[in-house]
């Protein structure tokens, strides 16, 4: 995919916005966004590590992902990506945020959403997963049958997980068709 930067809203340590990158064949800039001065920090760091360029912001990701939103003229080739960080905020802000993204999905904007499955947790789920399909976009569960490490099998059963690999969905919005390439 094309794309001339990505967006990681609420990005933490950055890990969503560079496994994206690097899917790339040429990996764009990064902007990361996170409330945490820590995060970003590490969310650099861990770009650099990996070769990737990016800057970073210490900001709120509800107000960006409405920036992006409103911005009518914002770049078709912005990828933005939403790693495990919808389901931490509170109602009203996620409903602020589904606005964005709602729109973002109708522009045809590049969009990740990827969250743990967590039913009980994540009552909004639902109601996103038809937002986006509804724009053209997929909502998908993926399971890995994978052993974890050993040091996450413990500490994996010690909270009283008990699994033996990995799950996550996604929403996935591809953007415009010759981005594709």
């Amino acid at each position: 995919m094309l794309h001339d930067r990505l967006v990681d809203l609420g990005c933490g340590t950055g890990v969503a916005g560079a496994a994206w990158a690097l899917a790339c064949r040429h990996p764009p800039p990064l902007l990361g966004v996170d409330r945490q001065r820590w995060a970003v920090q590490e969310a650099e760091w861990n770009w650099r590590t990996l070769g990737l360029t990016g800057r970073t912001r210490v900001a709120d990701l509800v107000a960006t992902a409405e920036t992006l939103a409103d911005d009518h003229r914002a770049r078709r080739r912005t990828g933005v990506v939403l790693g495990w960080s919808v389901n931490e905020l509170d109602a009203g802000r996620r409903q602020r945020l589904f606005a964005a993204v709602r729109t973002l999905a109708s522009r045809q904007q590049a969009l990740l959403v990827i969250e743990p499955i967590a039913r009980a947790a994540a009552p909004w789920w639902a109601e996103w997963a038809r937002a986006v399909t509804a724009a053209g976009g997929r909502a998908a569960e993926w399971r890995f049958d994978v052993a974890l490490p050993g040091s996450l099998a413990a500490l994996d059963e010690a909270a009283g997980f008990r699994r033996d690999g990995l799950a996550v969905r996604t929403l996935w919005v591809p953007g415009e068709p010759s981005l594709n390439g």
